[in-house]
């Protein structure tokens, strides 16, 4: 009975971890991130330290094979000229002009002749600014990047089966 119940902790605490993400960004970059899931040609993401590693390039536009992650922690680094990952510290004031980060807002869209056939993406935004004017362009901007790369993905059928 003390060894079920032992056992019955110890799988509970691990089902309760998060997948932990990490978004390497060009050193300095602000703006939208938009990652998109399941493409045929994507990236092939790595385990580094248990983290899944997303190497964002300068346009901020993301491109992986596999599927989306819910719910996965993320944290943010820099990469600098030599390599190096610098963490990024985002602000807890929200209102300051400091580094911030909004994320996590998911977006899919599916094509009418292809019920469940949708391209899905995570939509972040780092940059100094207040967390409304944040919200306003991962709003704007975040969305229109992803509705007119999804309508050629979605178009093209470049998503995994």
């Amino acid at each position: 009975m003390k060894h079920l119940l032992i056992t019955t902790l110890l799988l509970s605490v691990f089902s309760c971890q998060r997948e932990t993400s990490e978004y390497i960004l060009p050193h300095d970059f602000e703006g939208i991130v938009v990652i998109f899931y399941n493409i045929k040609n994507g990236n092939e993401d790595r385990m580094i330290n248990s983290k899944i590693t997303y190497m964002i390039p300068k346009n901020g536009v993301y491109y992986t094979k596999n599927k989306i992650l819910e719910g996965s922690l993320v944290e943010y680094y820099y990469l600098d000229s030599k390599g190096k990952k610098e963490y990024i510290k985002l602000s807890e004031d929200q209102n300051k002009n400091e580094v911030v980060s909004l994320g996590g807002e998911y977006q899919a869209r599916e094509k009418g002749n292809y019920p469940g056939y949708k391209a899905e993406a995570v939509i972040s935004y780092i940059g100094k600014d207040t967390s409304r004017i944040a919200i306003e362009r991962m709003r704007g901007e975040g969305r229109r990047i992803f509705d007119s790369i999804s309508e050629i993905i979605l178009n093209k059928r470049l998503l995994n089966d």
